[in-house]
């Protein structure tokens, strides 16, 4: 980052760049856009500081669509961009939006790898691992989580590997309801592979010790 005040800080004081980008996601006709501040996408993203203050073709449009976002988690990510705050849990808006919360704040960390948004990142993998590992959460991030993380993230994504090494550490098969278990027969390969040695590795400490090693802290899972 730059040394100067961030460009957030910059929002709240009025004295942002006033030039705006229209950013568009979804299908058409349902297709929504979100008007930011370019100065905000440029300082939290050196790809679309790359894009908008490049040569690239998009630089010189006066609109981008991203067509392979949701228009609910371009609205998350853009309410991120001038807030620095994610949705809770049981926010109605996602609740009605996406459904289970889990599921739009995967996509947001897929859009922040997308288009290099480490802040945002972060952001979202703290929350998916305080989530994940609070009693008040769910036990297990649902299969259909998984499948979206595998594939569209490289293996080596923090959030992959916490999905792992929470099925290593805590998985049952009776925890899955009927849909899960369906649902187990479309689990990604890299998956299956990463959880079968995670799980050797866990068996092997729980021989030693008698009990399975406790989950890595949040900071092995930074990137």
């Amino acid at each position: 980052m730059n040394n100067y005040k961030s460009a957030d800080a910059q929002y709240r004081e009025g004295t942002l760049g006033r030039e705006i980008f229209p950013l568009m996601a979804g299908p058409s006709p349902h297709r929504k856009c979100y008007h930011v501040h370019k100065d905000l996408l440029c300082w939290y993203s050196p790809y679309f500081k790359k894009t908008l203050r490049g040569s690239f073709r998009e630089a010189k449009a006066l609109k981008l669509i991203l067509r392979d976002t949701e228009v609910a988690v371009l609205g998350v990510v853009v309410d991120w961009l001038y807030t620095q705050s994610l949705p809770e849990h049981d926010d109605p808006r996602i609740q009605a939006c996406i459904g289970r919360w889990n599921e739009p704040i995967t996509g947001v960390y897929i859009f922040s790898d997308r288009y290099d948004i480490p802040d945002l990142r972060e952001h979202a993998m703290d929350d998916f691992y305080t989530y994940f590992t609070n009693d008040d959460g769910e036990d297990m991030p649902r299969y259909s989580v998984i499948n979206t993380a595998f594939n569209n993230l490289p293996r080596s994504a923090s959030l992959c590997r916490f999905c792992i090494d929470v099925y290593a550490r805590y998985w049952s098969q009776d925890q899955d309801d009927e849909g899960e278990v369906t649902a187990r027969a479309d689990l990604p390969k890299d998956f299956l592979a990463g959880l079968m040695i995670e799980s050797a590795e866990v068996m092997k400490h729980l021989v030693k010790t008698g009990s399975k090693p406790a989950l890595p802290e949040r900071c092995h899972y930074q990137e």
